[in-house]
Formats: structure tokens, C-alpha cells, sequence
């Protein structure tokens, strides 16, 4: 840019170093000289002028320039090859900068235009100086003249927080010490290659900048100064960082969000086929005598099945569909109560420490999902100490959290800052590495080699599906803290009501119930269940085909149950069309997911009985019983 500049200008102009080289001079400057640019620059200052030349005076006006002074100008005999010529020296320091002088030369041969010429001269360096002053000043970038020992000769502005002498004397040190390399390596491009360089590096005060080094010299030679850009690009990078921290955050959201659809889809389909094959075990068994010896095989078939039923409710949780009944509770007294059971839940030679919070606020959660949260998280913990001795502390308190902290965790759903209650469970075990706690809430991972996987992602659903988050502390060797933060409720905790004791059902039969499920195992083992059970059965395989038989069959019907997710038309619509025309029909409603999921949309009647697959004959048989009120008869 400097160069440029001075190029543009019709007066004769060069630039000195400290050392009295020309370091720069214009096209007018060369010719003035009778040379070339290449030729004369780089020469000593007294390389220019007659052998009888008066150096001393010379010297003097360079020196007094270089001091800050205004000397007076010199009148000089210049030797050009072809005669001797009359020159005028004018010289004057460049601002903010060590020791290098702009020296004015102009032809004073003719003595009748020396003083006009010299006031036009003067008038138009001054205007240069202002334009080159202003455009320097007002400039977005750092502009600096590098020498080729990596030091600056000249900076255009002073940065607030840093000391000038520092920048122009030894800029290195105040970068930090990983961009050393890189550094240097630019500035050796510019100077060994007379080529453009670029670096960004950071300083010592972690700021960011980026340097563009142009050499001031083309040609053969290798340049000895070089214009050094540098512009503060910090907010840049930590824009860009954010942005690829929530693009992050944002495909592992997506991830999640993904396993869980997949995890919620699966739990359902498979409950339906844990239905067909319970049932139909507990019909089997119930057709055996006690001492048939296929009766322990079916009895393992039972115990195996509801194993699978844990995994569905496993599963659930994790998609967020799992079972919830909220109210206010106290997280310090769930744990309290489940002591004796975690106790025998974990190894012997872990001992378990609590350091509950006094008056502490209650949260809005299901006591049984609070539950399940705890004893996760514990015996993960158990898990992780291993073979030897360990400690597990669960710990409870409550914090205010702000929106940085909250997208800090493991679920930032743009939560809202405030009071939050959180469970703490910290173990002395093993600690987990950085990459593998990335993937510990993931269904089906699991870093111990044994398990399912699904403690933790069971745990996130849950976590989720109250509006809370999760953060996990861990090194390896340095064990690990996992905190549970639910939001602070304004409703102060009570104690579940006790429930009422239910009417005995009827030992009446009724005449007839009607089954809908698309699920062919479902509906047969429901069917053979009610018969087995005394009931008179009609079945339907969709919504649709139901309707039909109820329109067909009437007031002959006495119970309804209903799946409500099938093809053609679904349980809720279903359901509205026969409650339009019986509205006091007892309808149970059926679904592989929990009730909470399944009725989320389904808000006719918060009392509609349901029952979530798998279920047990005997569950099935009461709930039928006790919403018969009429008498029915034998078949």
C-alpha cells in the first residue's frame, strides 16, 4: 500500500533505514538520480553523490530528521554520468516508526524556480502526508513494516493493552508459544521467497489474528522490509467455534432423537409380540396340571418374557415414552427410601455415603422414573469401581443455573435459566475417557462389556421427558460425578394419596366383549383369555371392521377393548364413534407404549381404563370384571 502510494506521486521520493540505505524511492526519484529502481536501491545514501560531495552536511541533515528535528533543506551537487546537477534535500522522520527517513529530492538547477517549486513541493508532501496519515489512522488493519530479523520498524496505530515497544521490538513474545512455528514459518516465505505470506495465530492474551505479510520489494533481490496486515479476527473464531459446537450438539440431538423414535417403535411392536406369547404361556399354564412336567418350561417361558417386558420399559423410557405419573415429590426422600434396596443392589465392598440438602424445593416427577434414575445411576457406578473397594456418594442439593451452564449439558433444550434441584452420584471408579462419554447415553453402548446398554439411556429419556439435564464430570483414574438437574417446583411435595380399596369384582359373566387389535397374536390370546374367563367374545381387526360389529351387534355388547393404534381407522376414532352412540359403554383402551404415550392426544376422558402390553391374564380378568356392572349370563 505504501509503496503504491509514494509510486503515484510526480515527486521524486525515497526512503532511508536506520542504516542510511535507500530502502524504497519512486520512478520520479530514479530518474532524478540517472539509475533505475533496482539499480540504486539498497545503496548506501553517500553511493549517490560526487566523490567531493559534502558528506558531513549530509549526514547531519539525515541525522537531525532521524532525531524528530526539521532541518533545514540541503542543496547538494548530484553526479549523473553526464554532468553535474543540483539537487535539494528536504528530510523529515516517518511517523511511528525507528530511525527510517523520507528524503524529498527535487532539481535545483534553475534558481529563478527554486522557490515557487519549493512551496509547490512542500504543499503537495504535505497533502500526501495527511492523505497517507489519514488512511493509516482510520485503516481496519494493523499495519506494520516488518525488517527481516522479525522485528517492526513502524505500526500505524497503538492497540489498547499492549505496550508499543513490545510490538515493535519483539512482537514474537507476545504470541502464544504453540504459534511460534507457524509464525515464523510466514515470515520466512516473505523473506527467503519475496512471496505473499499468511498465518492466524493466537497471542498470550487469547486473542486471535490474522497476519498478511506483502514484501516491499519485487524483483531479483530479496526484500528487507515487509507490510505486515493484521487484522483481529477473535470474534470470528469464536463465532465459528459456537457455530460448530451447536452444529455438534444439534447432529447428536438428531441422533438421539433418531434412537429414541427407533427405540419407542421397537419397545411397541415387540410388546405386542410379548403379549401373544405371556398370554398364551399363562393359558398353557393354567391348562396344566401342577406336576405336568412341561409346567416348568412354560413357567420359564413367563419369567423370560417379563424380562423382555423390563427391556420394552427400558426402551420406552429412553424414547421418552415411558410411564409417568407426576406430582410433587423430594428427591432426598426417594433416595432415603429406596437405602435398604440399593444397599443389596451393589457389591458388598462399595460402601454407599448420602449428604442430603435440608429444604430442599420439591420437583414435578414420577416417583417410580425417580426412582429408576437413582438405582441406574448406582449401580453404574458399583460397575465402574470394579473388583476392589470403592465409595459411591449420592448427594442432593439445589443451584441456579444459568443458559450457559444449561448448554453445557448433555440435553440443552434451551431450558430456561432458574432453580433447579439436582441428584448427584459420584463414584472412585475407573472415569470414563472424553470420546467414550460422548456415546454413554446411547442405546446399546455400553464400555463394560457385559449389559445391555440401556441403565444410562433409560436414564436420559426419563431426564428428558421431565424437562431436565444432565452433567457428567469424568477423567480416567479420577472416578466419576453424574448430576441429574430437574426444575425447582413452587408446589410443595405430598405424600401419594392411598388408594381406595377396589370394589370386589363381580362373579357374574357378562354376555359379550368385544376385542379390536390389528396384532393377530394379541387377539387371539385376548379372545382365548375372556372365553377361558366365561365371556362370550367378538373380535375385529381394525378400527373399521369394529365399527361394523358394533353397529351389527349393539346394545349386546357390555365391554370394549380397544387397541389404539391400527390401520384404516385408529383406537380414538374408534372410540369416539361408539362412545356417540353408548356413552356409558366401559372401553378399555390397549397399546404397546406406555399409558402417558399413548393417550398423550387422547384427552375425551382422563378416567378411560388402559392397559399397556404385555399384560397379565389375571390383570386382564380383573379390569374386565370391575367394569361389568350388568349381569351376565353363562355361554
Amino acid at each position: 500500500m505504501l509503496d503504491e502510494l509514494i509510486q503515484s506521486l510526480d515527486l521524486a521520493i525515497l526512503v532511508l533505514g536506520a542504516d542510511n540505505e535507500v530502502r524504497m524511492l519512486n520512478d520520479a526519484a530514479a530518474d532524478l538520480l540517472g539509475g533505475t529502481r533496482d539499480d540504486l536501491q539498497h545503496q548506501e545514501l553517500s553511493q549517490l553523490f560526487a566523490a567531493d560531495t559534502d558528506l558531513t552536511s549530509l549526514l547531519i541533515l539525515v541525522d537531525q530528521a532521524r532525531k524528530g528535528g526539521s532541518p533545514e533543506p540541503l542543496l547538494l551537487p548530484l553526479d549523473v554520468g553526464y554532468g553535474t546537477r543540483c539537487v535539494q534535500l528536504d528530510a523529515a522522520l516517518v511517523p511511528r516508526t525507528e530511525g527510517v527517513v523520507r528524503v524529498l529530492l527535487r532539481d535545483a538547477s534553475h534558481p529563478d524556480l527554486q522557490a515557487a517549486e519549493h512551496r509547490h513541493t512542500l504543499e503537495a508532501l504535505e497533502r500526501s502526508n495527511q492523505r497517507l496519515s489519514l488512511i493509516f489512522q482510520h485503516s481496519p488493519y494493523l499495519i506494520c513494516l516488518m525488517r527481516s530479523d522479525g522485528t517492526f520498524s513502524y505500526v500505524n496505530r497503538v492497540l489498547e493493552g499492549y505496550d508499543i515497544q513490545q510490538i515493535l521490538t519483539a512482537p514474537t513474545s507476545l504470541l502464544a508459544p504453540e504459534e511460534l512455528t507457524a509464525f515464523a514459518a510466514a515470515v520466512q516465505t516473505v523473506f527467503a521467497e519475496g512471496t505473499q505470506s499468511h498465518v492466524e495465530c493466537q497471542d498470550i492474551h487469547g486473542r486471535w489474528w490474522d497476519a498478511r505479510f506483502i514484501p516491499t520489494l519485487s524483483g531479483p533481490h530479496q526484500p528487507r522490509e515487509a507490510m505486515v496486515f493484521i487484522t483481529d479476527i477473535t470474534d470470528q473464531r469464536r463465532a465459528a467455534e459456537e457455530k460448530a459446537r451447536l452444529d455438534a450438539q444439534y447432529q447428536h440431538a438428531q441422533k438421539l432423537e433418531s434412537l429414541g423414535v427407533l427405540a419407542g417403535g421397537v419397545a411397541h411392536d415387540f410388546n405386542n409380540l410379548l403379549s401373544g406369547i405371556l398370554g398364551n404361556a399363562e393359558l398353557a399354564e393354567r391348562m396344566l396340571a401342577t406336576e405336568h412336567p412341561a409346567t416348568m418350561f412354560v413357567e420359564e417361558i413367563i419369567r423370560t418374557a417379563d424380562r423382555a417386558g423390563e427391556l420394552c420399559r427400558q426402551l420406552l423410557a429412553y424414547s421418552g415414552k415411558g410411564s409417568f405419573v407426576v406430582r410433587p415429590t423430594r428427591f432426598s426422600e426417594v433416595v432415603t427410601n429406596m437405602t435398604n434396596l440399593l444397599k443389596v443392589s451393589i457389591p458388598k465392598r462399595v460402601s454407599l455415603r448420602y449428604d442430603f440438602s435440608d429444604q430442599l424445593p420439591a420437583v414435578e416427577a414420577d416417583v417410580s422414573q425417580l426412582q429408576q434414575i437413582v438405582m441406574n445411576l448406582v449401580t453404574n457406578a458399583a460397575d465402574a469401581i470394579g473388583d476392589g473397594p470403592g465409595v459411591i456418594t449420592v448427594r442432593t442439593g439445589n443451584t441456579f443455573y444459568d443458559r450457559a451452564a444449561l448448554a453445557s449439558t448433555f440435553i440443552d433444550d434451551n431450558l430456561p435459566e432458574g432453580e433447579y434441584v439436582y441428584l448427584e452420584v459420584a463414584d472412585n471408579g475407573c472415569g470414563i475417557d472424553p470420546t467414550t462419554q460422548r456415546r454413554i447415553f446411547e442405546p446399546f453402548f455400553s464400555s463394560k462389556g457385559t449389559g445391555r446398554g440401556l441403565g444410562l439411556a433409560a436414564v436420559l429419556g426419563i431426564v428428558r421427558g421431565h424437562a431436565g439435564a444432565i452433567v457428567v464430570n469424568s477423567e480416567p483414574g479420577l472416578g466419576t460425578t453424574v448430576r441429574v438437574i430437574l426444575p425447582a417446583s413452587i408446589l410443595p411435595a405430598r405424600q401419594p394419596r392411598p388408594t381406595a380399596p377396589r370394589r370386589a369384582p363381580s362373579q357374574s359373566l357378562v354376555q359379550t366383549a368385544l376385542i379390536v387389535d390389528d396384532e393377530k397374536a394379541v387377539l387371539s390370546m385376548v379372545e382365548q383369555a375372556l372365553k377361558h374367563g366365561g365371556y362370550r367374545v367378538l373380535t375385529a381387526v381394525d378400527g373399521e371392521a369394529a365399527i361394523e360389529v358394533f353397529d351389527e351387534h349393539g346394545e349386546s355388547i357390555d365391554i370394549v377393548l380397544l387397541d389404539l393404534t391400527m390401520p384404516r381407522l385408529d383406537g380414538e376414532q374408534t372410540y369416539l364413534h361408539m362412545k356417540a352412540k353408548m356413552p356409558d359403554l366401559p372401553i378399555i383402551l390397549m397399546s404397546g407404549y406406555s399409558e402417558q404415550a399413548a393417550t398423550r392426544r387422547f384427552v375425551h376422558n382422563d378416567q378411560t381404563p388402559f392397559l399397556a402390553k404385555p399384560f397379565r391374564i389375571a390383570d386382564l380378568l380383573n379390569l374386565v370384571r370391575s367394569l361389568i356392572h350388568k349381569p351376565a349370563q353363562d355361554t
